[in-house]
């Protein structure tokens, strides 16, 4: 079975986990892997260099996996039951920094899956919280030139933001947190909004999964 003819009986099952360090994981990812198959796993902060990136693992559990990575900080990876028709890392759009540690596309078919760990920001008044917001436009952009809405896909991962009030325990003193600040729930929004067809985490093209 291919997985155009499993995404066409509507089975394709998609996965995501920040496993905060992939190697460190390992056991936790074997027992759940052996108990839930997926067709596609999405996984982010694996924290390795790509000469040390554990494909055996996976490989040896019946999936193809990309990935891309760094030492300590960042990488993304996916893993998937049959081989993507293709694949790519990072925003593709000339800034720096470019997202390869960040970002990992994959097509299976017509059905793209885009993988993000989108950078937290640390604090609203943190010289990294403004690359946050950017990053969020440059996901946008970066989505459309992959012809969304009209293509299908599907965005997932770590996206550092909790968009409204029941995402969060007592929103009312949270209003200044980095993952829950207006802009930053605005960007959010834009980015559904401009990608999607219906309100966030419900789009028919795309759909987001916290």
């Amino acid at each position: 079975l291919t997985i155009q003819g499993v995404i066409a009986m509507g089975n394709f099952r998609i996965a995501t986990f920040n496993v905060n360090s992939i190697r460190s994981r390992l056991p936790v990812l074997e027992r759940w892997l052996k108990n839930n198959r997926v067709d596609c796993l999405c996984l982010q902060e694996t924290k390795v260099e790509d000469g040390s990136f554990p494909a055996p693992f996976f490989e040896d559990l019946g999936y193809h996996v990309v990935f891309s990575g760094e030492k300590s900080y960042n990488g993304v990876a996916i893993a998937s039951s049959l081989p993507p028709d293709e694949y790519g890392f990072g925003l593709d759009d000339g800034e720096e920094p470019s997202g390869k540690t960040r970002i990992a596309w994959c097509r299976f078919g017509d059905l793209r899956v885009v993988n993000a760990y989108v950078p937290q920001g640390k604090s609203i008044d943190h010289p990294d919280y403004p690359l946050k917001l950017r990053f969020f436009k440059r996901m946008e952009a970066f989505l459309r030139s992959m012809g969304v809405p009209k293509e299908p896909l599907v965005l997932v991962g770590d996206l550092n933001v909790a968009p409204t009030d029941i995402d969060v325990t007592h929103p009312e003193n949270k209003r200044d947190h980095v993952c829950f600040h207006e802009d930053v729930r605005e960007a959010f929004r834009s980015l559904c909004s401009a990608t999607a067809t219906g309100s966030p985490g419900h789009g028919r093209s795309l759909r987001t999964i916290r």
